[in-house]
């Protein structure tokens, strides 16, 4: 029976899934980071390297991997480093999308919103083709990402203060993050070169928390950013030609919990109310397996038993921390 390897990474640990084509979990594994944006090239190959002989060391008399695919965004830069080994030179390198899509959704169609620092939405029929809206960055895109919230977060407090409103437990966690006494302090505080897009993208955690302490301006933030998601999910939809199409949302955002979970399942069934709400069902490790047999390996998964017999094993197995 024929076996298959899937890595889904980032910058600070990659995960490895080892499993048969009936959907049998051999081993896992989680190693370092292997983003090389963040990290050398060579400290990510090598992560790599070592998750993967780690899980084929698992089951040492089982069939080698027929196809090694890895998930990692940034990666690039150290493939040719980890193919240089002798034993890893038939490793293909994937859009991470696709496991993110997947583990979503768990099947090949439907749409997916991806809110993480900076966010696009992605779907597609049926043996369509994939049609993606939004991706434009924070200049003139990004609604729904974490990159959209921080801004939202910074206009409010600057708002409040312009309309002569002191205080407000929004104001104190964002002063307190800023690491400065006063909401003027912004002027050059949020003009810092170190001050990235990513620094604006934490606000998010700011906002989750003044919204948990009952700041009722902060929990509106999440509104506004949900009602802004699910509009590009209805071009998106439109695009496709509509009909009853599940849709989930992935990324970092979700960390936010139903602060921002539950506004967007709130902002669908308000604006599209024929589109179907679908929470995230599986892990973009296991979204990987599935992207594998589906586009790969031309298996059709719509029943969920393969995903089904993947869950159930990658709950039961050991997880190897190296």
């Amino acid at each position: 029976m024929n076996t298959y390897l899937v890595a889904d990474g980032g910058g600070t640990k990659t995960e490895f899934l080892w499993f048969r084509e009936d959907g049998t979990v051999l081993a896992t594994a989680r190693a370092g980071g292997s983003n090389a944006v963040f990290i050398p090239p060579e400290k990510a190959a090598a992560n790599v390297r070592h998750g993967i002989r780690s899980c084929l060391a698992a089951v040492p008399e089982q069939t080698p991997p027929r196809t090694v695919l890895l998930f990692i965004p940034g990666f690039a830069g150290a493939l040719d480093i980890l193919r240089a080994a002798p034993d890893m030179h038939d490793i293909r390198l994937m859009d991470d999308f696709w496991n993110a899509f997947y583990g979503a959704l768990g099947v090949s169609c439907g749409i997916v919103a991806l809110a993480g620092t900076g966010s696009f939405v992605a779907g597609r029929q049926k043996d369509g083709p994939l049609v993606t809206v939004g991706g434009w960055g924070p200049m003139f895109g990004d609604e729904g990402s974490g990159y959209r919230l921080g801004v939202l977060c910074l206009k409010a407090v600057t708002r409040r203060y312009d309309e002569g409103k002191s205080g407000g437990i929004l104001t104190e966690h964002l002063l307190r993050y800023m690491g400065i006494e006063k909401v003027l302090d912004l002027q050059t505080a949020a003009y810092r070169p170190t001050f990235t897009r990513e620094h604006v993208a934490q606000l998010s955690f700011v906002v989750e928390q003044a919204a948990r302490e009952g700041d009722g301006e902060a929990a509106k933030l999440f509104d506004i950013l949900a009602a802004e998601l699910v509009e590009q999910v209805c071009r998106l939809a439109a695009r496709l030609g509509g009909g009853a199409l599940p849709v989930s949302a992935t990324g970092g955002m979700l960390k936010a919990g139903a602060w921002f979970s539950g506004a967007f399942e709130r902002a669908l069934a308000r604006r599209a109310p024929e589109l179907i709400y679908a929470p995230p069902k599986y892990s973009p490790l296991l979204g990987g397996a599935l992207y594998l047999m589906a586009e790969q390996q031309g298996v059709d998964i719509a029943d969920g038993r393969l995903a089904a017999r993947l869950a159930h094993g990658l709950a039961q197995a050991p997880k190897v921390q190296l």
